[in-house]
C-alpha cells in the first residue's frame, strides 16, 4: 500500500497527518509527500521524518498536479489519497483491507469520515478513538458516499484506468474525480460505516483552497460542469441531479449573488431548479430570480438565508 499526501502550506498540520499514517496497525509500504511549492515550513516538517517518508517538492501547480505526481511515484498496488491537514484513524487500513474480503473483486473499499474542528475535538480522539467494529455493507451507489477520493482505498490499476486528475481545475477538484469514478465503476464495493478518515475544518489554506473571489467561483463552476459531463456520459445524470449536483449549484448561485453577478446567479438558480423535483424550492427560486431582477443580486444575497435556505 502507498499513501499519497499532497501538501501546500500545511506546516501546522502535516506532522500530525504523517504520524497518523505511521501509527497504522497495518502500515503502508510507503508514504509519499508531494510539496506543491509551499512557502511556509512544510518542507522542514516533512524532512524531520527522514527515510520514513518519501518527500518531493515541485513548483506550485495545484493539488491535482501534486496528486498525479504522487501516484506516479508509488510502488504499492493499493493507494490511499490523504490531504495534509487531515488524519487517518490508526485502524483505517487494517479495517478496509479486511472489508475487501466481502467483495474481493471490488476496485476499492470505502470507510466513513468525521469532520472536526481543531480546538473542539482533539486529534487523538480522531486517530486513536475506540471503534465498535461493524460488518461491511455491500454498496452499489457511488454517489451516496461522501469525499470518495479520500475515504476510499483504491487499486492502483483502477486509478490509472481513470486517467490523471484534471490539472486545469483548482476548486472542487474532488467533485470531478468522484464523478469520474462513478462513471467508470458500476461494481458493488464494501463500505464500513465507521469514522476512519478525519476531515479537519479550519480557516487556514488547504491544498484545494477556496475564497469568495469571482475567479474561484468560476473555477468551482468549471469543476461542477466537468463533473456533470462525466455523469451525463455514463447516463447517471437523472439519479445524480438532486443529490449530487443540486447543492453545488445552489452554493455557487449564492456566491455569484454575493459577488453581484445577477446573470450567473439566475442561470445557476434555474439549473438547480431543473435538478430537483421539489415544487416548494421551484417557487422560492422563481421568487428569488424576480427579486434579483428588480433589486439586484447583492440585495438578494442578503435575503437568501431567509428566502432560500441552504439545501
Amino acid at each position: 500500500m502507498s499513501v499519497v499526501i499532497p501538501c501546500y502550506n500545511a506546516e501546522q498540520w502535516l506532522s500530525q497527518a504523517i504520524e497518523s499514517v505511521l501509527e497504522q496497525t497495518t502500515p503502508p509500504a510507503e508514504i509519499i509527500v508531494v510539496d506543491d511549492g509551499s512557502t511556509d515550513a512544510s518542507a522542514d516538517v516533512a524532512r524531520r521524518f527522514g527515510s520514513r517518508i518519501i518527500y518531493v517538492r515541485q513548483a506550485n501547480h495545484g493539488s491535482c498536479a501534486a496528486r498525479n505526481r504522487g501516484l506516479r511515484l508509488t510502488s504499492g498496488l493499493l493507494i490511499q489519497y490523504m490531504d495534509a491537514d487531515d488524519l487517518l484513524h490508526r485502524r483505517r487500513l487494517e479495517i478496509l483491507i479486511e472489508a475487501w474480503r466481502a467483495a474481493p473483486d471490488a476496485q476499492f473499499a470505502v470507510g466513513g469520515y468525521r469532520s472536526f474542528k481543531t480546538g473542539e475535538v482533539g486529534d487523538e480522539e480522531i486517530s486513536q478513538g475506540e471503534l465498535t467494529i461493524r460488518e461491511p455493507q455491500i454498496v452499489h451507489d457511488l454517489l451516496s458516499v461522501d469525499y470518495l477520493p479520500v475515504t476510499g482505498l483504491f487499486r492502483k490499476s483502477f486509478l490509472e484506468s481513470l486517467g490523471p486528475w484534471n490539472e486545469s481545475l483548482s476548486r472542487w477538484v474532488d467533485l470531478e474525480f468522484h464523478a469520474r469514478i462513478a462513471a467508470h465503476s458500476r461494481a458493488p464495493f464494501p463500505f464500513v460505516d465507521l469514522p476512519l478518515y478525519g476531515y479537519r475544518q479550519h480557516d487556514g489554506p488547504r491544498i484545494s483552497s477556496y475564497n469568495k473571489a469571482q475567479t474561484k467561483l468560476d473555477e468551482g463552476l468549471n469543476s461542477l460542469e466537468a463533473a456533470r459531463l462525466q455523469l451525463e456520459s455514463a447516463g447517471l445524470i437523472a439519479e445524480a441531479g438532486e443529490r449530487y449536483l443540486f447543492p453545488c449549484y445552489i452554493q455557487l448561485a449564492r456566491g455569484y449573488a454575493s459577488a453581484g453577478n445577477r446573470d450567473k446567479f439566475v442561470t445557476l438558480l434555474r439549473t438547480a431548479s431543473a435538478c430537483t423535483g421539489r415544487e416548494g424550492f421551484k417557487y422560492k427560486a422563481a421568487a428569488a430570480e424576480a427579486f434579483a431582477r428588480m433589486f439586484g443580486a447583492r440585495m438578494t444575497a442578503q435575503l437568501l438565508n431567509r428566502f432560500l435556505p441552504p439545501p
